[in-house]
């Protein structure tokens, strides 16, 4: 987990003149290390047969309705300090690319 993901240290580096731009690029930066980080250990423990290793990075998704699909995914919350909870690929990559086009404004 990295500060900078932290509201306490953007308002420090902002109160120093870090803009709010440079902040998003950082965290760009600093997600898709940590995200691709995860999706290399899974690669790499699926290619030893460390298969409950895998297991134990996965969260589990009820469908809830008792009419879809129970989904287990990779959870990439650990790459932030707060309370996000059952992060998937979709919400780190909706982030990044909401922090990349916040880069371009």
């Amino acid at each position: 987990m990295d500060k900078i993901f932290e509201e306490e240290t953007q308002r420090y580096l902002k109160q120093f003149g870090v803009s709010e731009k440079e902040i998003y690029k950082i965290q760009f930066e600093k997600c898709k290390e940590a995200a691709l980080e995860i999706l290399e250990t899974v690669v790499e423990l699926i290619k030893e047969d460390k298969f409950e290793e895998v297991s134990a990075m996965l969260e589990h998704s009820p469908a809830g309705d008792d009419m879809g699909c129970d989904n287990s995914y990779i959870d990439f919350s650990s790459i932030f300090e707060d309370d996000r909870d059952g992060w998937d690929i979709s919400d780190i990559v909706g982030y990044l690319r909401q922090r990349k086009e916040a880069e371009k404004k």
